[in-house]
């Protein structure tokens, strides 16, 4: 499982035998503590488990020598995060996510030392929303598929021929009608990526 992880880090060391993982996942540092539920939420939608966030299973630590865009992840005994900033956690919470394996409800990570820390500033996927109609749902995974793959950017073209699929209070004829996204939907959007490290680009 470790050496499938996507993109693959710059550095990892595999060792024999599997750490099995109680299901929590916790952290003293105030930083980090609203960014674990990314975390809980994930593990329940990919792997039907629930995650609490309490003492005694993965750890989240601060370590003011990782530079603000890197991570660590030490799955040797346990399963312990290490990051200095927001950024470098998600990055780590993405690759645990990766790690972890659930068979028979047993939450377990292959023994592993992995330190990474992306190449590029800007890392970005295009999704064209005009051309075929995509609803608000699907806009989700998409921010979810930047998050799993460390891009820190979502494009999203808007606006075409096809169709207008912003809201407008100026201009109420000008939304496809049943092909538009609503005030509610564009927040939602910005809210789910915010917590996930992710910037909206929109494209108009």
């Amino acid at each position: 499982m470790i050496q499938t992880i996507l993109p693959t880090p710059k550095k990892t060391e595999v060792f024999e035998g599997v750490s099995v993982l109680n299901h929590a996942i916790f952290t003293e540092c105030e930083m980090f503590t609203p960014h674990l539920p990314v975390f809980t939420d994930a593990m329940k939608r990919i792997f039907g488990l629930e995650i609490t966030i309490a003492e005694g299973g993965i750890r989240v630590e601060y370590d003011a020598s990782l530079p603000e865009n890197a991570y660590r992840l030490d799955s040797r005994e346990g399963l312990v995060l290490y990051a200095s900033a927001t950024e470098g956690l998600l990055y780590a919470l993405s690759t645990a996510l990766h790690a972890v394996k659930v068979k028979n409800g047993v939450l377990s990570c292959e023994k592993a030392l992995i330190e990474d820390w992306p190449e590029k500033p800007y890392r970005t996927l295009m999704v064209d929303l005009v051309r075929e109609w995509i609803p608000a749902s699907r806009v989700y995974k998409y921010i979810d598929v930047c998050f799993m793959q460390k891009l820190n950017h979502l494009h999203l073209h808007l606006v075409d021929d096809q169709r207008f699929t912003l809201p407008s209070k100026a201009f109420p004829l000008l939304p496809t009608p049943d092909e538009h996204y609503t005030e509610e939907d564009i927040r939602g959007f910005c809210a789910y990526a915010a917590a996930r490290g992710i910037t909206l680009v929109p494209e108009l």
